[in-house]
C-alpha cells in the first residue's frame, strides 16, 4: 500500500468515526495519480470548474469536484 492510499484510507476511518456522511474534494484535472488514486478510494466527480487553474506555462486547466458517501 502506498502513502497516498494510507492516508486516504486513514482520513476516512477518522471521518466515519466521527459522524462524517461524505468526503469533498477538488483536484487538477491534469493530475491524473491523483484522480485515479481517489477513483479507487471510492470518490466519483461531480462537477468541473473549466479553466479554474493558471498554469506556469501561461495554459489553463480545470478543477474537478468529487464525493465519497461515507
Amino acid at each position: 500500500m502506498g502513502l497516498g492510499t494510507a492516508l486516504m484510507q486513514g482520513m476516512t476511518a477518522f471521518s466515519e468515526k466521527n459522524g462524517a456522511k461524505q468526503l469533498e474534494l477538488t483536484v487538477m484535472s491534469e493530475n491524473k495519480r491523483a484522480i485515479s488514486l481517489y477513483e479507487r478510494q471510492g470518490f466519483i466527480a461531480v462537477g468541473r470548474m473549466p479553466n479554474a487553474y493558471l498554469m506556469k506555462d501561461g495554459s489553463f486547466c480545470d478543477e474537478i469536484s468529487m464525493v465519497k458517501i461515507l
